[in-house]
Order: C-alpha cells, then sequence, then structure tokens
C-alpha cells in the first residue's frame, strides 16, 4: 500500500505526464478551422474511438465489427448531438469553442492513460477540430446535461410536490410506511389511502423505469461553430 507521500508523487507525475502529452501533442496537431462534421463523418470518428478502446478490452472473442454494429455508432453521436442541442434549447447554453478547448485540456490534466489519449488523437488522425467534437464535446455534454437535469426546478417541480404531498401525508399519520403506498395520482386528499372497506387497496403494478435524461428529439448535427460566446 502506498504511502501519502508515494499517493502524492503518484498523482504529480500523471499530471506532469498529462501536461507533456498536451504540450508535445499541440505541436503536431491540425489548427482546428471553421467548418462542420457531417453525420457519417461523426460516426466515423466514434468508430475510429471505439476502436482503441476495443483493441485494450480483455478476453474479447470478436472482432470489433462484430461487437460494435453501426446502430451503435449512430446511438452514441445521436446521443450527444440531442444533449448538445438540450444544452442550448432547454437550458440556454451553447457549446462554444472555448468550452470545448478547456474540456479538451481538462481531459490532458486529469488522464491517468496519457498513452491512450495520445492513440485516441492519433486515430482521429490530429486533428483539432475533430478531437474536439467526436472526443471532447460527448463528455463536456453528457456531464452537462445531467447536471443541469438533476437540479432543474421545472422539470421536477410535479414529482417534488408529489414527494412533498406524500411526506406530508406521512407525518400526520395517514400512511403506514410499512405497507405498500398507492400513487398519489389516484386522489388528492387521505380518502384514497383505503379502499371502499376501509382496507389499504392493492400495490399497483411496478411501473417502467423512467430515463434520467431525455433530452429534447431534434436530432440534425451541430451547425458550424462560431466564435466562443455567440449561440449558433
Amino acid at each position: 500500500m502506498q504511502s501519502p507521500a508515494q499517493r502524492r508523487s503518484t498523482k504529480f507525475t500523471l499530471f506532469a505526464s498529462g501536461l507533456a502529452l498536451l504540450g508535445s501533442w499541440l505541436l503536431s496537431v491540425t489548427p482546428a478551422s471553421a467548418r462542420d462534421l457531417s453525420f457519417d463523418e461523426r460516426v466515423e470518428a466514434q468508430r475510429a474511438i471505439d476502436k482503441v478502446y476495443y483493441s485494450h478490452q480483455i478476453g474479447t472473442k470478436k472482432s470489433f465489427e462484430q461487437a460494435v454494429s453501426r446502430s451503435i455508432l449512430d446511438d452514441k453521436v445521436l446521443l450527444y448531438l440531442k444533449q448538445s442541442e438540450a444544452l442550448e434549447q432547454i437550458w440556454n447554453t451553447p457549446v462554444t469553442e472555448e468550452m470545448l478547448s478547456q474540456e479538451l485540456q481538462r481531459m490532458a490534466r486529469q488522464t491517468r492513460m496519457p498513452e491512450r489519449l495520445q492513440e485516441l488523437y492519433a486515430a482521429l488522425g490530429n486533428d483539432l477540430f475533430t478531437i474536439e467534437e467526436c472526443l471532447a464535446r460527448p463528455a463536456l455534454v453528457s456531464r452537462m446535461s445531467r447536471n443541469f437535469f438533476a437540479f432543474d426546478t421545472t422539470i421536477h417541480a410535479e414529482t417534488r410536490a408529489q414527494a412533498e404531498e406524500l411526506h406530508g401525508h406521512l407525518k400526520a399519520g395517514h400512511i403506514d410506511p410499512w405497507t405498500s403506498i398507492p400513487t398519489a395520482a389516484r386522489s388528492r386528499s387521505p380518502g384514497w389511502l383505503t379502499g371502499a372497506s376501509g382496507t389499504a387497496p392493492p400495490p399497483n403494478p411496478r411501473p417502467a423505469p423512467i430515463l434520467p435524461f431525455s433530452p429534447c428529439q431534434r436530432t440534425s448535427s451541430i451547425g458550424s461553430r462560431r466564435s466562443p460566446g455567440h449561440p449558433r
């Protein structure tokens, strides 16, 4: 087991390696230009990224082509495009070049596998624009959209109201916490807590799970990026 001093030394080494990697890579990359990527280009970039990750998996018995279908790649690209649109349309936070650049720097600073990151850069042709759009963007918009969703009082207003109502019934003694509790949708008064015979009604079937994040349904590709701070 490493001592505190050894752990600090390891963290510093990883941090220094990340900075060195970023510095050397920036000297070799193709500068980003004002252009856009088609959906198919994004899918091919995702394929290149996933191939790197798949090549490091242990015990794989299928080829990459057998294990990762085109539909899987499509879904991954669609997800981060939808999350990007949700950030702009729902939370008024369009993703800018500056945000992508900072995310790429964060990844280089915090990586524990600088060699793996270098492989990913190479797989994307050491092209800065493609790397920012297809490596940094998915990580950034996933983190931001989940954070916005988790703390969005408007989206969670109805659920919060139901939780507060349920808490009120529990506090008032209208509900036995050790029995099955029917949903608040049956009624808005304590009367719904018991059936006509005065006994608790049978529990409802378990509801289908709700996905933690459901962004807006627009699936168009992200338009050409403009200068930081300006909406697309």
